[in-house]
């Protein structure tokens, strides 16, 4: 009684307007000073509840036809959705956009079939942006880079770290993933957390964001009617734990524009267009309803009755002819039909990890390779040096093996001695070619004045939404050379190794634990030493790498694999090297058994084994949790559960996690 009261003084109180969870517009006001612990949620908040929001902006335009072009009404609608805990810290996001055009001649005739308009994620890059974009992404990389930057943030931080007053990005790490328009984005993210409410979500909880959208009301003009230009868009925000619905908003838009037979617009076309449920009771249908309710009302209580059903569940509910409820529950608050709404649930259940088949939100492979080489050269009037090249790519693949993300990163590790047998190079951190960034030095020798981090950015971007075949086919000849001339505009360096490297990457590729949207990081720690030779023994140089590839969400790791390369050379007190049999060498991992560790570890296991349970380990906890793990003076593991399985140092480990957090 004490909640519904609250409930109904709260409705009462008038000022400022907040979505609730199907986007209903719910008015409310700032409580006064003798209001204290007014309670505003209409469900049960309990232990690690998280807030749903939806924010749904659209906007029509038009031009009128005319002899030499088509005229066209064009509806854009921006879409974000977001879970926040009560602290207003983002956990989850998702940004989504729906561009519906419908185009006629100047005879009033439609230039177009109406039908299906895909989200400008599902375009992905029939989009068309990568050509245009300064750093090579399409416009649905972009959206997903800057939802990734705002989880884990409050929309205070993004207002005052991402971008300036006049909207423009500021943060350089931002703007490395996206260039687009930026306030926009952030301004609708604000207003998807201001309508947040207590839904039924979870800390944890999958958030999805889906629409469908179509231009099948539209119709060419006629001598009797003028021409249409429609567009209905529905959309959903949907939280999952498993199969089962924790939140659910619903909201729809739909635009609606005239034009003559001689493809004049009829009437002006231009501005804001409210979704139903910011019309609110303006969109006029309570008289009409047989439950005496409007449309967001309806909408919510369809919401409010799937929450807490599987998506099985909520797609077979009962429908009359007319899609309407037949389930005398439902139908006593709803009489609208909910085919849309059991489309867009299915829809949505589909990009789940429960959902009937694989999608975005679903689980990815997360897949490693790393080759290494070493080459040398005896001292005499300069110093002799051993150099060790290392390069590695990680990358997240679909199960239909498309490239989801992808990173590469290079290590050339350089130790000099002299002719007298003398290290002469500082022992210490060797830095990636990424770290190095301009301090590389490959710019003033690239054809195209761009560093090899940014060469290799642009492969990077590339390789996302391909399959290995596309990029064998497409991106270069059969001698390696780079035949894509928009790949060629962005990266001059050799090709063929980068995408041999892929190809292994996604070869080597399992399901681990990663899905689709999580963060993909690889990070490494390498070091270059060496020691003297003299008459009774020879000099040696070293290069350890240890390399890492994480995924993460909201600073889980949800996936992990860890590997090392240990290269060696010797030379004697000429500064003369030994000669190398072979220029390759394999990773730990790559040897397996043949490293030797077995024998002589205390739980039976080679490196590779007890380095795969470690990161198995791992995965599920936290930074903050893996960076507790207790350890011996060895930096061996502590915890029993651990100890069982794994008896090397894993210092090191931690160290690439560490990094990886940062």
């Amino acid at each position: 009684m004490k909640k519904l009261l609250a409930f109904i003084l709260t409705m009462a109180m008038t000022a400022s307007m907040l979505v609730g969870c199907t986007g209903t517009i719910v008015v409310i006001e700032n409580p006064t000073e003798n209001v204290e612990n007014v309670e505003t949620e209409m469900v049960e908040v309990t232990e690690g509840a998280v807030k749903t929001g939806l924010s749904v902006i659209a906007n029509l335009s038009g031009e009128a036809a005319s002899a030499e072009a088509n005229g066209t009404v064009t509806t854009d609608i921006s879409l974000v959705a977001v879970t926040v805990n009560d602290n207003g810290v983002i956990e989850s996001c998702a940004i989504d956009a729906v561009q519906g055009k419908v185009a006629f001649d100047s005879e009033g005739q439609l230039a177009a079939e109406a039908g299906e308009i895909l989200s400008k994620n599902e375009l992905g890059d029939n989009y068309g942006m990568r050509a245009f974009s300064g750093i090579g992404k399409e416009w649905n990389e972009q959206a997903a880079y800057i939802a990734d930057y705002a989880e884990g943030k409050t929309v205070e931080e993004l207002k005052t770290n991402a971008i300036d007053e006049s909207g423009m990005v500021k943060d350089a790490d931002l703007a490395s993933g996206a260039t687009i328009y930026m306030g926009s984005f952030i301004w609708a993210i604000e207003d998807a957390v201001n309508n947040a409410k207590h839904c039924g979500a979870q800390s944890g909880d999958q958030l999805v964001l889906t629409a469908i959208s179509s231009s099948e009301g539209s119709a060419a003009a006629t001598a009797e009617a003028e021409g249409s230009a429609s567009v209905t868009s529905n959309i959903i925000a949907m939280t999952t734990n498993g199969e089962v619905i924790t939140s659910c908003i619903i909201d729809a838009v739909q635009s609606k524009a005239g034009f003559a037979t001689d493809g004049t617009l009829v009437g002006e076309v231009a501005g804001s267009v409210l979704s139903k449920a910011q019309l609110g009771e303006d969109y006029g249908l309570k008289a009409y309803s047989g439950v005496g309710k409007e449309w967001d009302e309806q909408t919510l209580a369809f919401c409010e009755y799937v929450t807490g059903k599987t998506v099985e569940e909520a797609t077979s509910i009962a429908l009359t002819e007319t899609t309407a409820p037949a389930d005398a529950d439902l139908a006593a608050s709803v009489s609208i039909a909910v085919g849309d709404f059991v489309n867009l649930v299915k829809k949505a259940g589909e990009k789940t990890v429960g959902g009937d088949v694989a999608s975005e939100a679903g689980a990815v492979k997360t897949g490693f390779a790393v080759s290494a080489t070493i080459g040398a050269e005896s001292a005499g009037e300069e110093d002799g040096t051993t150099t060790t090249d290392v390069s590695v790519v990680a990358v997240t693949v679909t199960e239909d093996g498309v490239i989801e993300s992808c990173k590469i990163d290079a290590v050339q590790g350089k130790v000099s001695f002299t002719a007298e047998g003398k290290i002469s190079s500082e022992a210490g951190a060797v830095l990636s070619k990424k770290e190095l960034g301009d301090d590389y030095g490959m710019r003033a020798f690239s054809g195209i004045g761009k560093e090899w981090n940014e060469q290799v950015e642009a492969i990077e971007a590339y390789a996302i939404g391909k399959t290995v075949e596309e990029l064998k086919s497409k991106a270069i000849d059969e001698s390696g050379v780079v035949a894509d001339a928009d790949l060629a505009s962005g990266a001059t360096i050799y090709m063929g190794s980068f995408i041999w490297a892929i190809e292994d990457a996604v070869n080597n590729a399992q399901n681990l634990g990663a899905n689709s949207g999580d963060e993909l990081i690889l990070v490494t720690n390498s070091k270059a030493s060496g020691t003297d030779a003299s008459a009774d023994a020879e000099g040696t140089t070293q290069v350890d790498s240890n390399v890492a590839v994480f995924t993460m969400k909201d600073g889980v790791i949800t996936s992990c694999i860890i590997d090392a390369i240990q290269a060696k050379a010797a030379f004697d007190a000429k500064g003369v090297v030994a000669e190398i049999a072979d220029a390759t060498v394999l990773s730990k991992a790559q040897l397996g058994e043949k490293y030797g560790l077995k024998a002589f570890s205390g739980v039976g296991k080679e490196w590779n084994e007890q380095t795969t349970a470690f990161c198995e380990y791992i995965t599920g906890k936290t930074v903050e949790e893996v960076m507790g793990i207790a350890l011996t003076e060895t930096t061996a593991p502590a915890e029993e559960d651990l100890a069982a399985s794994v008896s090397i140092a894993v210092g090191d480990f931690m160290g690439l996690v560490e990094k990886a957090a940062k």
